[in-house]
């Protein structure tokens, strides 16, 4: 049998956004609070390792950066937003949720794309040769061996 969302009583209703209703207000948005913040940091420390460190700036981890932005982007604007929805009590609005799934769902595919080059370069890198590796890996279009 199919169940819809109006069939859950409220009672066992958890929304992704804001959390169970269990929780007092404060502890949600502490727990967002601390969430965003080490996500955030943590993303900016990957981010400034790669673009300091001379041995791990090459062109491999620029999609490994990548993954890290849109992580950050999940840490720093859909984290927060559910801090908003719970201080504001805008739980039941519907506009704030699709906005909050739009950005989850994009992060989440650009990290998917991002794992999906990573494994292309790396299969490129393995399988054919260094001179095809090195051509593909400097922008060179010209192919022809």
């Amino acid at each position: 049998m199919i169940s819809n969302i109006t069939d859950i009583p409220e009672s066992e209703y958890v929304s992704p956004v804001t959390l169970s209703a269990d929780w007092s207000r404060l502890a949600r948005l502490i727990l967002l609070v601390c969430l965003a913040s080490i996500g955030s940091v943590g993303n900016v420390f990957m981010i400034s390792a790669v673009m300091i460190d001379d041995y791990l700036r090459k062109r491999g981890n620029t999609f490994l950066v990548n993954i890290a932005l849109a992580d950050f982007l999940v840490s720093g604007l859909v984290v927060p937003a559910s801090a908003v929805v719970i201080l504001a009590g805008l739980q039941d609005n519907l506009n704030v949720c699709r906005f909050q799934w739009f950005l989850a769902a994009l992060c989440f595919l650009v990290s998917v794309l991002s794992i999906a080059a990573v494994a292309v370069e790396n299969y490129v890198r393995l399988r054919c040769s260094s001179e095809v590796s090195q051509k593909l890996s400097t922008g060179d279009r010209d192919l022809k061996a």
